[in-house]
């Protein structure tokens, strides 16, 4: 008996100490899950993803963030970053690529000129210039401007936009006119007054000084908007795109410029304003020039006049001659354009032959983006053969405009044409629909929405530009009880301040 008591009571201490250890066991445990917790938390505020990356992507990210506009320079869009974080403060302090854009506005003060100046070190500079006579300056324009002149050598780019201030625009030509700038490859001058044409001359030449190739060597891209003289224009031989608009109350009264040897280079030139005055008599040759953007008022003797055998994309604008008259005699001549946009809504007497005359005289475009309210002049099938019919390499089409306008040309016009094509057994096109919606147009909805794919998902591969992707998931999601094909949306696409999507039918991905 002695040795069974003393079995049960050595088994009752070992199942108390049983009970101990497993007591202790829970303990260990909770605390181990609390400090695994508390590790990766303290992780995850100390090595958030964003600053894992590498140094050079984060200041990527970070600049695309600052710079969301190229003419638009958000001061307290740095300040907002610069205080997320002590570590994003010190990269954007002293990182000098955040310190090369400064823009001279009444907003600025000299203080913030100076510091930019002195934060950017021997960075190249992006000049901006906003001079404005409706709002008040924090400093006098000219002192703004003194901070800035001292680097002129360093200004990569120089934009100056001062159309509601002469004066502004006046003071910045005229200092400009006595200086030179070496490492200048962009310049833009939008708003050129007359009252600046005085202060641009140079010993009886009305060309600005600053302008002779010797004064801006590098130059690559010129863009001037106003009253504009170029009688005695020397472009620098690395000139590669060239943008000229002048008021249509004023006349361009020479065409010689476009004659000058050192425009051969030329990739891209844009031309709006008045040219009845321009006689043309000569080929322009331009053996190097891809994309031209045509909005002057007679375009006729220009298109016939130019020589481009490697142009390749082609804009055109509200023409005061007719499409069928511009066009006339062009067929085939520009047989190399593969992208053709028109900006502005065409109104002629006779607009089917306009756009059958436009479509012989382009032959090869695959993409073509015109606007909804003139898409019938296209791909009307009523008749037969279309004018869109000649582009017979056509890939894809976009369609501008507002709801009203693309819903009409939908029902009436591209739903018919898209099936025409079809039933000759020609291949897909790709339609995009870019709908505007703002506060003078209707915004998009649901059945709209489905109305698109339904009408056309068969005849096209559809993709719809600027549209709100939550009503996008939510017409097509909402119809399974449609007795059509299921549909669900695929191919999302995001970028900078576009949503494309595009539409296609679940039976295909089975």
């Amino acid at each position: 008996m002695d040795e069974l008591a003393t079995a049960r009571a050595e088994l009752a201490q070992f199942r108390r100490q049983e009970q101990d250890l497993l007591e202790q066991l829970s303990i260990v445990r909770t605390n181990l899950r609390a400090h695994h917790i508390k590790i990766e938390e303290r992780i995850r505020r100390k090595l958030s993803p964003i600053n894992l990356l590498p140094t050079e992507i984060l200041i990527r990210i970070l600049d695309l963030s600052i710079y969301a506009s190229p003419h638009k320079y958000n001061i307290h869009r740095k300040n907002e970053l610069a205080a997320v974080s002590r570590h994003w403060a010190d990269i954007i302090h002293h990182s000098p690529v955040f310190w090369t854009r400064i823009q001279l506005d009444p907003s600025w003060s000299k203080s913030l000129v100076d510091m930019h100046v002195k934060r950017s070190g021997h960075c190249p500079l992006d000049i901006i210039i906003r001079g404005s006579s409706r709002r008040p300056s924090q400093t006098p324009f000219s002192e703004l401007l003194d901070g800035i002149i001292p680097c002129a050598p360093r200004w990569r780019s120089l934009s100056i936009m001062c159309q509601a201030s002469r004066r502004h625009t006046a003071l910045v030509l005229g200092k400009m006119n006595r200086m030179a700038f070496p490492s200048l490859t962009s310049l833009s001058i939008i708003g050129v007054p007359d009252t600046s044409i005085g202060m641009w001359e140079n010993h009886g030449r009305p060309v600005p000084g600053f302008l002779r190739p010797e004064k801006v060597p590098k130059l690559q891209s010129l863009e001037l908007r106003g009253h504009i003289v170029l009688d005695d224009f020397a472009a620098t031989p690395g000139l590669r795109e060239l943008i000229l608009e002048f008021p249509h109350q004023r006349h361009m009264e020479t065409d010689s410029f476009l004659y000058f040897p050192s425009l051969q280079g030329l990739r891209t030139l844009s031309l709006s304003g008045h040219t009845a005055h321009w006689e043309l008599r000569c080929a322009i040759d331009l053996p190097f020039l891809e994309h031209f953007i045509c909005e002057v008022s007679h375009p006729k003797g220009l298109l016939e006049a130019l020589s481009v055998p490697k142009l390749t994309h082609f804009k055109y604008g509200q023409w005061e001659v007719p499409m069928a008259t511009v066009c006339a005699g062009l067929e085939s001549k520009f047989a190399h354009v593969r992208d053709i946009s028109h900006l502005s809504v065409c109104l002629e007497p006779d607009v089917g032959c306009g756009a059958n005359a436009l479509c012989l005289a382009f032959p090869g475009v695959r993409h073509a983006r015109l606007q909804a309210a003139e898409i019938f002049t296209f791909v009307d099938v009523e008749y037969g053969l279309c004018a869109a019919d000649h582009w017979e390499h056509l890939e894809s089409l976009t369609i501008e405009g507002s709801l009203d306008y693309l819903s009409q040309s939908m029902y009436y016009f591209i739903s018919p044409w898209l099936k025409q094509r079809r039933s000759r057994g020609m291949p897909k096109l790709q339609v995009k629909y870019a709908v505007r919606t703002d506060a003078n147009h209707n915004s998009l909805d649901d059945d709209t929405l489905y109305a698109f794919y339904a009408s056309l998902h068969e005849y096209c591969n559809l993709v719809l530009l600027d549209g709100p992707l939550s009503s996008i998931i939510h017409a097509l999601g909402s119809r399974g009880d449609d007795p059509g094909p299921l549909v669900r949306p695929c191919h999302i696409t995001l970028l900078p301040g576009v949503l494309m999507m595009r539409w296609v039918s679940s039976n295909n991905h089975r």
